[in-house]
C-alpha cells in the first residue's frame, strides 16, 4: 500500500456556531472515511512569508488576550461541550516557526479550502482562508462560499491573484460560480454540496445520539435557531408555530441573534454542536434562518420553515445562500410568507432525497478527483 495522501484542510474552526462547527467537522470526517491523510490546519504567522503577515499577528495576539481573559471567567456547559466536542474530532496541526512551515510544505501534499463564508469579504477578508501561505503546494476548493453577491471593489485583484493559483475551486453557492467564472476567467469552476450533505442521515443520527436535551422538554416541540436579529421574528414564530399545530418551542440561542422569550418556550443554553444536531432530529419542525439548520433539517427529512435574515436589497444580504439550497431540491415554498400556507404543508421529502443521494455522489467525485489529479 503506497503512501496515504496528506490534505491539509483550512476553514473555520467551530467556536460556538453550530453550523461552522458541523461543516468543518463534516469535510474533515468525509476526508477520513475517503482514506486521506488529513489535518485540520491552525492560523499561523511567518513573518516575511505571511501575506500582511503583521496585520494576521495583530489579529491573532488580539484573539490570544481575549482567549486568556475568557479563561479566568467560569467555564460556561456550552464551552466545555464544545471544547470536548473540538478535542476529538479533529487531527489538529498547528506549525510553528520556518522549521515547522517548512515541514508543512514539504509533507503537504494538497492544501484544500472547506466551507462556509471563509471567502466574504465584505464580512472579513483573511488570506489565509485563500491559501496565501501554500507556496507552490497544490490548491483546490471544496464549497467555499462567497455567502454575498459580490466581492468588494478593493479586494477583486488580490482575490482574483490568489485564486489564480487553484487547481479547482468548487464553491456552495450557484451564484459563486458565476460571480468566480466572471472574475478568473475561467469555465471550470464547479457548485458542490455543503460538506453537511456528504455524510448520509445514518451518520448525523448516529452523531445526534451523542446529544443531550434538558430535561423535562415536551415530546413535540419547534426548535427555533435565529442567527439574525429581526422585530418581526417574534411575530412570525408565534404564526409559524400556531400554523403548525405545535404548542411548545424551544429556542437554542446563537453567538449572534438575540434571545427571545414566547409563551410555550424553553431556551437550551448549555448546547453543544451534539445537542445541536439531536435537537433537530427529534423536532416536530425546525424554524430558523440559519443555513445549516436548513441544511441538517434536509438530511434529516425534517420539516421546516425558513425565515429571511435579511432584506434582500440589502448588500449584506446572505439570504443568497438559502435561496440556492431551497432551490437546488425544490424547497422554495419552505420560506415563510406572511401571506402565503405552502410552508405549512410537509414536505414531501421521497423526491427530495433521490435528489440529494445524486448530489451527493457528484460532489464526492468531484472532491476525490480534485484532490487525487
Amino acid at each position: 500500500m503506497g503512501k496515504k495522501i496528506r490534505v491539509a484542510l483550512v476553514t473555520w474552526l467551530g467556536t460556538g456556531n453550530y453550523g461552522t462547527s458541523l461543516q468543518s467537522y463534516a469535510l474533515h470526517e468525509v476526508l477520513r472515511q475517503l482514506g486521506y491523510d488529513v489535518v485540520f490546519l491552525h492560523p499561523f504567522v511567518i513573518p516575511g512569508i505571511s501575506h500582511k503577515w503583521f496585520r494576521r499577528w495583530f489579529k491573532m495576539e488580539a484573539r490570544k488576550i481575549r482567549m486568556r481573559i475568557r479563561s479566568l471567567l467560569p467555564s460556561s456547559v456550552k464551552d466545555n461541550r464544545l471544547k470536548k466536542f473540538n478535542a476529538e474530532n479533529y487531527n489538529h496541526c498547528y506549525v510553528n516557526g520556518r522549521a515547522g512551515y517548512s515541514r508543512l510544505l514539504s509533507e503537504t501534499d494538497v492544501f484544500v479550502t472547506g466551507s462556509d463564508q471563509i471567502w466574504n469579504c465584505v464580512h472579513c477578508f483573511d488570506p489565509f482562508m485563500f491559501l496565501d501561505f501554500a507556496g507552490k503546494g497544490k490548491r483546490m476548493a471544496y464549497a467555499s462560499s462567497i455567502g454575498v453577491s459580490r466581492i468588494p471593489e478593493q479586494y477583486e485583484e488580490v482575490v482574483r491573484a490568489f485564486l489564480s493559483l487553484f487547481q479547482h475551486i468548487g464553491t456552495r453557492e450557484k451564484s459563486a460560480v458565476a460571480l468566480l467564472s466572471s472574475l478568473l476567467g475561467r469555465n471550470d469552476i464547479r457548485q458542490v454540496l455543503d460538506p453537511t450533505f456528504l455524510l448520509p442521515a445514518a451518520h448525523w443520527e448516529t452523531f445526534a445520539g451523542k446529544g443531550i436535551k434538558m430535561p423535562g422538554l415536551p415530546e413535540k416541540y419547534l426548535l427555533c435557531y435565529l442567527i439574525g436579529h429581526r422585530e418581526e421574528y417574534a411575530c412570525q414564530i408565534e404564526r409559524v408555530r400556531t400554523g403548525l399545530g405545535i404548542k411548545d418551542v424551544v429556542f437554542l440561542p446563537s453567538l449572534e441573534g438575540e434571545e427571545l422569550v414566547l409563551e410555550h418556550s424553553t431556551t437550551d443554553s448549555a448546547a453543544g454542536p451534539y445537542d445541536f444536531v439531536r435537537y433537530i432530529a427529534d423536532a416536530e419542525a425546525v424554524c430558523t434562518d440559519s443555513f445549516h439548520a436548513c441544511a441538517i433539517a434536509i438530511n434529516l427529512s425534517k420539516n421546516f420553515v425558513a425565515l429571511k435574515r435579511f432584506d434582500d436589497a440589502d448588500g449584506r444580504s446572505q439570504n443568497d445562500r438559502i435561496y440556492d439550497l431551497l432551490s437546488l431540491f425544490g424547497l422554495s415554498a419552505r420560506w415563510y410568507d406572511e401571506a402565503g400556507e405552502e410552508w405549512k404543508r410537509p414536505v414531501a421529502y421521497a423526491d427530495v432525497q433521490k435528489r440529494l443521494q445524486e448530489e451527493r455522489v457528484k460532489s464526492i467525485n468531484y472532491l476525490v478527483q480534485a484532490i487525487e489529479n
